[in-house]
């Protein structure tokens, strides 16, 4: 077994089988995004199963990235909402690559559903999302905006196998703006942050101004493809841009003309371009 103490990761990342900071063995990789990896391990010492999350070597030395990776764990491990996945510990290896030991979920993403069902029954639908505004009230609350709320940061942890309904936890707070300590600073004016199809027109426009109503919209362009199958816009990221921009919403009814009317005027209302005429909170979505 590989003991990794004082010595640099190597250049792909950790090894599985190897133990980090002296209490962490890896397991197996569960993901790597563009940041960073994400690993199954044990705290040796406590018996416990974790998901350690590491930042890419390439990145270590990179000041924005270890300091968006920094945001991404002050801001989660603030959170104790069921609804978010929670964070046990922060700290760096001693070559200073950084890293976030989470809870191990068991279960898949949102996206991960779609992909399998197209759409949900329309009740499951509308329980994912409450959920998610659930989890996403107690982050604005703290002045915490997530900014990249899409279906792949959804995750669904099994209940049990009498049931069909699953836990949904929020990840990834990576690119999370903490209003109330001015964070902005990590985003230049002019940058876009954030996954196309998911982000609010305000957000296209400046990210570094957006407040917790770019969550709300996220929040409406999630439900609007959970009961349609779909989002909104459509195609390559430039159209979707400009769509998002300039063009009206379409009703998730023409795409399901089944859907209750006053469910329709829930996802229209969060997907009003004016983030006045939105819902002004996720306790108000929900």
């Amino acid at each position: 077994m590989r003991s990794v103490g004082s010595a640099s990761l190597p250049p792909s990342g950790p090894v599985e089988g190897t133990t980090l900071a002296g209490k962490y063995r890896l397991a197996r990789m569960l993901g790597a995004g563009g940041m960073c990896l994400v690993y199954e391990a044990e705290h040796i010492h406590l018996r416990q199963a974790v998901a350690l999350k590491v930042l890419k070597p390439e990145l270590a030395r990179d000041p924005t990235a270890v300091a968006r990776f920094a945001q991404e764990a002050q801001a989660a491990a603030q959170l104790r909402s069921p609804n978010v996945a929670r964070v046990y510990d922060v700290d760096k290896l001693p070559d200073g690559q950084p890293y976030i030991t989470m809870e191990l979920l068991v279960g898949h993403d949102l996206g991960t559903e779609l992909q399998r069902r197209y759409a949900l029954p329309m009740e499951l639908a509308v329980d994912y999302v409450r959920q998610a505004a659930n989890g996403i009230s107690e982050a604005h609350a703290l002045g915490i905006v997530h900014r990249d709320l899409k279906p792949e940061n959804l995750f669904l942890t099994e209940l049990g196998e009498m049931t069909e309904r699953r836990l949904l936890k929020i990840l990834d707070f990576g690119i999370a703006k903490n209003v109330a300590e001015g964070s902005r600073k990590l985003t230049a004016p002019d940058a876009v942050f954030g996954t196309v199809d998911y982000m609010s027109p305000e957000q296209i426009r400046s990210a570094s101004t957006v407040d917790h109503r770019t969550d709300i919209w996220s929040l409406g362009v999630i439900l609007f493809e959970l009961l349609t199958g779909r989002t909104p816009f459509s195609g390559d990221a430039r159209s979707v841009i400009a769509q998002i921009v300039s063009d009206p919403v379409v009703p998730p009814s023409r795409f399901v003309p089944t859907l209750p009317p006053g469910l329709v005027a829930v996802v229209m209302k969060a997907l009003a371009k004016d983030p006045d005429a939105r819902f002004q909170s996720a306790d108000e979505l929900r």
